[in-house]
C-alpha cells in the first residue's frame, strides 16, 4: 500500500514536471520566433523533431523512474507476468538441443488414475515403489527422484520391505565405488511439509524413512523440498522455490532444504556438487525458530550464488520463472530429434517379475522421475502451457535451471533504446499521417514487440513490453486530450477525444 502511495504521489510530481516543462519549452520556443513572450496559443505548431525529442526525453525518463523506483509493484508484476504467460505456449516443443548443455533425458513413470483403481488404493504401496526404483536403479538411470508422499507409513511390513533396500543400495553403493565401479544412482526423496505452501519457513513431516535417509547416506539419498510458488491471482505455478527454511516441530533446529531441481542441478552439472550447493544455502537458514518471518525475509541477502547460478532471493523476482517447454504427451523430442521425456505407465514395471521384455533403452543416463497423475489424488496443477502432473513440474524445472539457469532480464540500456525506437515511430504515426493510419501503425508495433520479446524469451531473456505499451497508449490519450484542448470551444466535443484513443 506504501508503495503505491509513494508511486501516485511520484507520478503525480512527475505529471506536473512534464507540464511545466513542456510550458517552459513552448514559451523559449515562441521567443525564438516571434521575440516576445507572447500567448503560446499564437504560435505555429512544434515541428516533428521538437516532438520527437520532448516525447523521448518525457518517455524514457518515465520508463527509467519505473524500473529504478517502482519495478516490484505488484500489479506491475502481474502484468509483465500475464505477458510471459501469453508468449510461453508459442514456443512450448520447441526445445533446443539438450546436448548441448549436457541435459541427460528424462522418463516419467507415471502411477496413473487406472493404476491406482487396479491396486485398490489412493496412495502408492511400498513393495510397488520399490520395485520402480528397482527397475531405474538396474536400468542405469542417472538419478532417481521419487515424488510420492513417504512421510506417512503404510503398512508395517511393505514399509520394512523398503527401508531395507534402502540400506542395502547405500551398501551396494559403497561397495561399487570403492571397487572402481561405476557409481549408484543417487535417490532423490521429495520432503512433506507440515505448514501450509503459504508459510516461509516451514516444518518438516518426519516418517519412517528419517532413519535411513541420513547425513551418512547422503551420497545416494537424500531429501529435497518439492514445493513450488503458486499465483494469487491465477492459482497457476509460475516459479519455483529453490529453496525451503525450516524449523523442527519442537522449535529447537533451524535448517534450510533445497528443492529438487537444484539437487539435480549439483548432481549433473558440470562443476556443480550438492556440497557446495548446501554450503552456499547455508547462510539462508533462520537465525532462530522464534524469528517473525518478515523480519528473516528482510534479513536476507539481495542475491545468492549456486554453482554458477547467480539469482535474486525474492522468490517472486522474474528469475525464479520456470521456462515451460516441455508439455504432457508420451514422447517428447528437442529440435534435433532427441528424445527429452518418456512417459512410461508404471503400473507393468511396479510388478516382480522378470523384465527382460520390456525396453528399458530409454532408462540408461536419464533423470526417472517417479511420480503420479491421479486428478482426485490433486496431482494435477495449472500451469501457463496447461495441466500437468506435479512432476512435470521438476522435469521443466530442472530443464530450466540446466539450458538456462534464469530468465534474464534484458539490460537496461537495451529497453530503453527499444523504447526510445517505439517512441519514435509512434510520434511519426500521430503526426506525418494525422490520425488516418494511427491504428494501423500501433497494432503493428505491439506485434513487433511481441516479437522481440518471443525471440528474446526463447534464448532465456525477456524484454519487459508493458512499459514501452504503456508510453503509447498515454502519449495517445494525451495527444487526443491535447488536439481536443486546442480547438475553439465551439468545435470541443468529448467525443471526439475517443476516436483518438484506441
Amino acid at each position: 500500500m506504501k508503495l503505491l502511495v509513494g508511486f501516485s504521489i511520484v507520478l503525480g510530481l512527475f505529471s506536473l514536471a512534464v507540464f511545466v516543462l513542456n510550458y517552459v519549452l513552448q514559451k523559449i520556443r515562441h521567443l525564438f520566433l516571434h521575440g516576445k513572450m507572447g500567448d503560446i496559443s499564437e504560435s505555429k505548431p512544434s515541428n516533428i523533431y521538437g516532438k520527437i525529442v520532448f516525447n523521448l526525453v518525457i518517455g524514457l525518463g518515465f520508463i527509467y523512474l519505473v524500473m529504478t523506483f517502482f519495478y516490484s509493484i505488484p500489479k506491475l508484476g502481474e502484468a509483465e507476468d500475464g505477458m510471459i504467460d501469453l508468449i510461453m505456449p508459442l514456443y512450448q516443443e520447441w526445445i533446443p538441443s539438450i546436448q548441448k548443455n549436457k541435459i541427460p533425458p528424462f522418463v516419467f513413470l507415471n502411477i496413473d488414475s487406472n493404476t491406482y483403481d487396479k491396486w485398490g488404493v489412493q496412495s502408492t504401496p511400498r513393495d510397488k515403489l520399490k520395485n520402480l526404483i528397482d527397475v531405474a536403479k538396474n536400468a542405469k538411470a542417472r538419478l532417481i527422484v521419487v515424488d510420492i508422499d513417504v512421510s506417512q507409513s503404510d503398512k508395517e511390513k511393505l514399509d520394512k520391505q523398503l527401508k531395507e533396500y534402502l540400506v542395502n543400495h547405500v551398501t551396494d553403493c559403497n561397495k561399487a565405488k570403492k571397487d572402481s565401479e561405476l557409481a549408484c544412482p543417487p535417490i532423490i526423496f521429495g520432503r512433506v511439509f507440515k505448514s501450509s505452501s503459504g508459510d516461509i519457513i516451514l516444518t518438516p513431516r518426519k516418517g519412517f524413512l528419517d532413519e535411513v535417509i541420513t547425513e551418512e547416506s547422503i551420497s545416494y539419498l537424500q531429501w529435497a523440498s518439492v514445493e513450488f510458488l503458486q499465483s494469487g491471482v491465477t492459482n497457476q505455478v509460475r516459479r519455483w522455490r529453490l529453496w525451503e527454511y525450516t524449523c523442527s516441530e519442537d522449535k529447537q533446529e533451524e535448517g534450510i532444504i533445497p528443492s529438487v531441481e537444484l539437487l539435480v542441478m549439483g548432481l549433473v552439472q558440470d562443476g556443480c556438487t550438492v556440497e557446495s550447493i548446501r554450503n552456499s544455502l547455508r547462510p539462508l537458514q533462520p537465525k532462530s525458530c522464534h524469528i517473525k518471518e518478515d523480519y528473516h525475509q528482510q534479513s536476507l541477502p539481495k542475491n545468492i550464488t549456486l554453482c554458477n547460478l547467480t539469482i535474486s532471493t525474492d522468490r517472486q523476482n522474474l528469475q525464479h520463472r520456470i521456462m515451460y517447454r516441455i508439455p504432457w504427451q508420451p514422447l517428447v523430442h528437442d529440435n534435433s530429434g532427441k528424445p527429452v521425456l518418456t512417459i512410461r505407465p508404471a503400473e507393468h514395471y511396479a510388478e516382480e517379475k522378470s523384465l527382460e521384455h520390456f525396453d528399458l533403452t530409454a532408462f540408461k543416463d536419464s533423470i526417472v522421475v517417479i511420480g503420479a497423475s491421479n486428478r482426485d489424488a490433486q496431482d494435477i496443477v495449472s500451469t501457463p502451457i496447461e495441466d500437468m502432473p506435479g512432476s512435470l513440474l521438476f522435469i521443466n524445472a530442472v530443464y530450466t535451471l540446466l539450458q538456462y539457469g534464469t530468465i534474464k532480464p534484458v539490460p537496461m540500456w537495451i529497453s530503453l533504446l527499444i523504447a526510445a525506437f517505439f517512441i519514435v515511430i509512434t510520434t511519426i504515426s500521430f503526426y506525418s499521417n494525422k490520425g488516418k493510419w494511427v491504428s494501423v501503425f500501433l497494432f503493428a508495433i505491439i506485434g513487433l514487440l511481441v516479437a522481440v520479446s518471443f525471440f528474446l524469451l526463447y534464448h532465456g531473456m525477456w524484454l519487459n513490453v508493458i512499459l514501452p505499451l504503456l508510453i503509447v497508449k498515454l502519449y495517445q490519450m494525451f495527444s487526443g486530450a491535447k488536439e481536443w484542448l486546442s480547438r475553439p470551444k465551439e468545435k470541443k466535443s468529448t467525443s471526439d477525444i475517443s476516436k483518438v484513443s484506441l
